[in-house]
């Protein structure tokens, strides 16, 4: 596969304290194709807050990783921060009209 640079394996466990609010422990591994070849392991957490705004739902979803990289010596400690908002555009809001950021802190 020439084309192909990395692939993102991610499986977690989640736990929801509310209809809104959500706790998550996931591991994810990653292992990178071009432009050389290495890996990457991932621990994280997660703290995910759905909500409205409006007819618009909302995601917060602040994340910490602890991450093992081949050939860097020691783990390196990342935090994340993703808003995601999704407006419907149809009356029957199968289409809609969304938007991201993440933050990301090392």
């Amino acid at each position: 596969i020439s084309s192909l640079e990395r692939v993102i394996y991610r499986p977690a466990f989640g736990y929801r304290l509310t209809d809104k609010v959500s706790l998550w422990q996931g591991y994810a591994y990653i292992p990178q194709y071009n432009p050389s070849s290495g890996r990457e392991h991932r621990l994280f957490q997660q703290l995910q807050v759905d909500g409205r705004l409006g007819r618009a739902a909302t995601i917060h979803r602040t994340r910490l990783e602890e991450r093992m990289i081949h050939g860097i010596n020691g783990p390196g400690v990342r935090l994340r921060h993703m808003f995601r908002i999704a407006q419907p555009i149809s009356k029957d809001g199968r289409w809609m009209l969304i938007g991201s950021d993440e933050l990301f802190m090392h």
